[in-house]
């Protein structure tokens, strides 16, 4: 199947289509085996966006800050809706694949909003989890300075004994 993506360009309806190296050997035979060349672009926005769906759920796995995390769901979200206008992502759906995608350390903070009387919109969503993970950062980094102090505080006390 591999040999096929690289035998050369196919002529579809008298149509020249080229055919990339790609990962994604079958998706691309799908296309190649059309009459059409219409049924060839109609493939190619379900193909991409599936592409971009599982971009989309690798963004869990990558340590990103919030912020970071945020600008890339957004983007591959406007990609997507580019790509596949029948596949239109809203406020809430977006909402939905960040949550989703946000570290465990950020469950409870989402659990607790989530519990609020009015939902916050997508960019006060979007403000409120970076200054929360900053403070998470300044408290974090304070305790362990402070546990440096108590260990030397407590060494020297024991000098004096």
């Amino acid at each position: 199947m591999h040999d096929v993506l690289h035998a050369g360009p196919r002529f579809v309806g008298g149509c020249e289509i080229t055919q990339p190296e790609t990962k994604d050997a079958n998706e691309l035979e799908h296309i190649l085996d059309v009459k059409i060349p219409h049924e060839a672009w109609n493939m190619f926005p379900k193909f991409f966006s599936k592409k971009n769906d599982t971009k989309l759920q690798l963004l869990e796995s990558e340590l990103l800050s919030v912020a970071q995390f945020f600008h890339k769901v957004k983007t591959l979200c406007r990609v997507i809706s580019e790509l596949d206008s029948k596949a239109p992502f809203g406020e809430t759906r977006m909402k939905r694949i960040i949550i989703h995608g946000l570290r465990p350390k950020f469950r409870s903070l989402v659990t607790a909003v989530q519990g609020w009387q009015n939902q916050p919109s997508l960019v006060e969503f979007e403000n409120f989890l970076p200054r929360q993970e900053a403070l998470a950062k300044q408290m974090g980094g304070a305790s362990m300075k402070g546990e440096e102090e108590a260990l030397y505080v407590n060494k020297g006390n024991r000098n004096f004994k």
